[in-house]
């Protein structure tokens, strides 16, 4: 039996509740006592510590709520349920959910349910764009509060097509003004019976909007195409096909060219991709019954999620709980919206900086081994006890939760990459591609193991959508979470498709079985895993910054500063851009995959500091014939070497002649970079050739079986007059070498390793003799 209490000082439908089976959930404006679970939505409801779980629901993003989003805050709570995928990442306390906008109790006479009875046919739709939305605004960069305004005011003033605007407060400020709309069944019926609707959330922002946010779902559910504009990564929630991507504008008036130029059957394309995405029931996730679902979770570690969103929720009070009466909790509030809403968070926090809870490492040699401690939370009796930072190998101990990454050897030992430590959590996760699925017998092979599957298994696909396990496939990626216990071994409860990576890498997530101190081995979720000895010339330190010299480097903070120019070569959807722009910088982005560039003119094609060329770079300005990989496109190529490596066993079964440029006539375009990225998937050699003149920093990506094709390329930048290298292992952009080192030093390390699947970025740093005066063209 569990009660769970959901606390909102605005609610207006006291004691509101439902149950399943014996739980049930009890809406209240103030903390009632004696429940298992507390869900506050926002931090302003909280009035101190409970007898249960204490759990933020932070409803409200940056942009309203700023005094919410900071580390006092967080720590009165032991979990943090967030839309905001980048404080996701950051850890265990942090839990995603996406923003409950469904069977939430507004009134006592009225629950705001999903009702795909308002959506009206195409010549139903006898007007053009409307805005629904209230008239507020923030001190807060990158809201869109003001950008609301000027876009309705733009279309008032500029377009022939209508533009209506709804909401309250009133925006008596504009001549389009058409009122409130309530109550809510008003609201939709008025929607629907528009072509569009403009949907600018409060924010935009590389960090604090990265996360499905809540304007999208009323407009689909009404069939109402959005013109969107807020959710950072919304193509990773959404179909492109579902909405129009304000970001791919460069101005109002290209958005109105479009608008205007939109034929009745590209409309109605958009019309059928929202039908068949919201009659795969997506709508669902946004109910507040899956927000109940995992606060239930939180609670009680032998059920999931996908367990229990298969059984309904009802109204009304569970029978063993009628009888109970509760308590209003005496407790003060301790945080007041006003006093939240009025706080001006500092630069750090709006660049997602936080005091840094993450243990330290010290490096002794080099090793392209990283072992990192986490400080994450262990939830006991509603308390949270800090988990100790690892000294070295010896200290870990069996029980504890890692997150290892690397790859299978030919032995089927699983040799480690990278090893973090995590905090406690009882699902197991294993994460590869597919190696063969029998559909007969369902089942389906991994990392060379065979996993038994059980019949109803939920399957998502990599937009989150549930499918069929026939649609599986051989080399998609696959990540599996369930239960690991000896000697029953791996029970997987939901299967998930990701995005493509290097078919080699596997990841594994879960608590340590075994140590072998003598043969430096650990057994994960019945995976013996390989950790090379050279990894132990780490240590850990609970200090937020490293002690000496020796640290590793980031080279990207520490080479790149506000306002350098940046060639992204070979930018594919932008994911390194990110981190760039972060740091300050100026990205041309350079990428010939039309799909991509797609992509990336949604993601920045409105940002003054992004420059997007979709062409290729090589040694002369032409034409080239592209191999573009359908499957996993970042592994297209300009290279026929490149097919012959670690992905030989995928197809490239699309070509197209795109157009190349080189980098000369690039820095004539655009201006001296401060600092070149070349990843080119094998024609790194192609792209250095057409440089003639040095820039000061300059990296291109290598893969251990093509190395002598790296040593090419470091050759040509010996001709520049480079001396100065370093390199980077995987993804990250830590640098290897605490100092800059010859290139004798650079390849004498690399064929040190035993990793046949080494792989990772070289870097080349330009100090001339003399002063030299970077210079070129402009943005």
């Amino acid at each position: 039996m569990a009660l769970i209490n959901i606390v909102y000082p605005h609610t207006q439908v006291l004691g509101f509740a439902v149950h399943k089976a014996d739980t049930s959930v009890i809406w209240s404006r103030f903390p009632l006592e004696g429940f298992d679970v507390y869900g506050y939505f926002d931090a302003y409801s909280y009035r101190g510590r409970q007898s249960g779980l204490d759990v933020l629901v932070t409803c409200e993003p940056l942009v309203v709520l700023p005094g919410e989003y900071n580390e006092t805050v967080w720590q009165h709570f032991d979990y943090v349920l967030t839309f905001v995928d980048s404080l996701v990442e950051q850890g265990a306390k942090f839990r995603k959910f996406m923003p409950a906008v469904y069977d939430l109790p507004y009134t006592p006479e009225y629950t705001k349910v999903i009702d795909l009875t308002y959506v009206q046919p195409m010549p139903a739709k006898r007007n053009a764009i409307c805005m629904i939305n209230g008239n507020k605004s923030s001190h807060i960069p990158g809201e869109l509060y003001s950008k609301r305004v000027e876009a309705a005011r733009w279309f008032n003033d500029h377009s022939d097509l209508p533009f209506d605007v709804y909401g309250t407060p009133p925006f008596h400020q504009l001549p389009n003004y058409r009122g409130v709309l309530m109550p809510h069944s008003q609201k939709f019926i008025t929607l629907a019976q528009y072509r569009y609707c403009l949907a600018f959330e409060n924010m935009y922002h590389p960090f604090w909007s990265k996360g499905m946010l809540e304007k999208m779902p009323d407009c689909l559910m009404c069939g109402t195409v959005p013109i969107y504009l807020g959710c950072y990564n919304i193509e990773e929630y959404i179909p492109l096909q579902c909405y129009i991507d304000f970001r791919q504008f460069k101005d109002y008036a290209e958005l109105d060219r479009f608008l205007h130029e939109i034929s009745d059957t590209e409309y109605q394309t958009y019309l059928d991709s929202i039908r068949d995405w919201v009659s795969k029931g997506n709508l669902e996730r946004h109910s507040v019954h899956r927000l109940y679902d995992k606060l239930l979770a939180l609670a009680d570690s032998t059920v999931s999620e996908a367990e229990l969103a298969a059984k309904p929720w009802q109204p009304g009070l569970a029978p063993g709980h009628a009888h109970l009466q509760w308590r209003i909790s005496q407790k003060p509030a301790i945080w007041s919206w006003k006093k939240m809403a009025s706080v001006v968070p500092s630069e750090a926090i709006l660049r997602g900086e936080f005091a840094d809870n993450k243990a330290e490492y010290m490096f002794r040699q080099l090793n392209h081994m990283d072992i990192s401690a986490e400080f994450g939370t262990e939830i006991t009796g509603g308390k949270t006890t800090p988990v100790s930072s690892i000294v070295e190998f010896s200290d870990l101990k069996v029980g504890q939760r890692l997150k290892v990454e690397g790859t299978l050897g030919e032995d089927s030992m699983f040799v480690a990459l990278k090893i973090s430590i995590k905090a406690p959590e009882d699902e197991a996760v294993i994460e590869g591609c597919i190696q063969n699925v029998d559909y007969q017998k369902n089942t389906l092979r991994l990392l060379n193991r065979e996993f038994v599957l059980p019949n109803g298994i939920v399957v998502k696909d990599s937009q989150r959508h549930i499918i069929g396990l026939k649609e599986l496939k051989a080399d998609d990626r696959v990540k599996l979470k369930g239960i690991y216990s000896e000697p029953k071994g791996f029970a997987a409860k939901t299967i998930k498709v990701e995005e493509s990576k290097d078919i080699h890498l596997v990841e594994l997530q879960g608590d340590i079985n075994k140590i072998d101190q003598e043969k430096k081995t650990l057994n994960v979720v019945g995976f013996t895993i390989k950790v090379n000895e050279n990894a132990m010339s780490f240590k850990f330190t609970s200090a937020a910054k490293p002690h000496v010299e020796s640290a590793k480097r980031d080279f990207i903070k520490e080479y790149i500063k506000q306002g350098d120019i940046v060639f992204d070569v070979g930018a594919h959807i932008g994911k390194k851009t990110d981190v760039f722009l972060a740091n300050g910088a100026k990205v041309i982005c350079f990428e010939p995959q039309p799909d991509c560039v797609k992509v990336l003119h949604a993601r920045h094609g409105n940002n003054s500091n992004v420059v997007i060329v979709g062409k290729g770079v090589a040694d002369k300005t032409g034409q080239m014939q592209l191999a573009i990989c359908s499957k996993a496109s970042t592994i297209s190529t300009f290279s026929d070497e490149w097919k012959k490596g670690r992905f030989v066993g995928y197809q490239w079964d699309k070509f197209i002649d795109v157009e190349v440029t080189t980098l000369d006539e690039a820095i004539q375009a655009y201006g001296y970079p401060q600092y070149v990225k070349c990843d080119t998937e094998g024609f790194e050699n192609q792209v250095l050739r057409g440089l003639s003149r040095p820039v000061p920093y300059i990296s291109f990506e290598f893969t251990i079986e093509f190395l002598d094709r790296a040593k090419e390329c470091v050759a040509l930048l010996q001709r520049l007059g480079y001396r100065d290298f370093n390199v980077a292992l995987g993804e990250i952009s830590h640098l290897a070498f605490p100092e800059w080192v010859s290139s004798e030093t650079l390849f004498e390390f690399i064929e040190r390793s035993e990793d046949k699947l080494l792989w990772g970025d070289i870097y080349a740093k330009f100090q001339p003799a003399s002063p030299v005066n970077f210079q070129g063209g402009g943005l």
